[in-house]
């Protein structure tokens, strides 16, 4: 996002089915449905969606990816390899190639996504708010926390 914010061009690949789950958290949404913390988080970025299955789906991806001067990448550890590429690959190829690869969990080693409710369920500050059956929290069943 400050990449996009200082003027690079910064596409972001989602999934062709919906795509970033954020554009649903809502309320509040914009006029065209996404809601406003997604559009916050992703202001001046590009998006388009890839499905990996799909031969000329991630063709695209890889070209975009070898005319880049900078990858941030998120997938899950091994994803872009079991395709045929990834950072090893993509740095041979250009040795200029800034990649980043980013982690929920750090070093790459955790086969979970790095969602923010795994993150705060996994150090246990999801049951911080309440919940649970002695009330607080939030309502519905969606806070976590432990039952009694």
């Amino acid at each position: 996002m400050i990449l996009a914010d200082m003027g690079a061009d910064v596409i972001k690949v989602e999934r062709p089915d919906g795509g970033d789950e954020t554009r649903g958290w809502g309320p509040p949404f914009a006029p065209d449905g996404a809601s406003a913390y997604f559009l916050s988080v992703n202001r001046n970025k590009l998006s388009i969606g890839v499905d990996l299955e799909v031969s000329a789906d991630l063709d695209l991806l890889l070209r975009l990816a070898r005319e880049a001067d900078v990858v941030v990448e998120n997938f899950l550890p091994g994803t872009l390899e079991r395709r045929g590429w990834g950072a090893a690959i993509a740095r041979a190829e250009r040795p200029e190639l800034v990649w980043c690869s980013i982690s929920g969990f750090g070093g790459g080693s955790s086969g979970y996504s790095g969602s923010s409710a795994r993150a705060s369920s996994s150090r246990g500050s999801s049951s911080m708010g309440g919940g649970g059956s002695r009330g607080g929290g939030s309502r519905g069943g969606g806070g976590g926390g432990r039952r009694r």
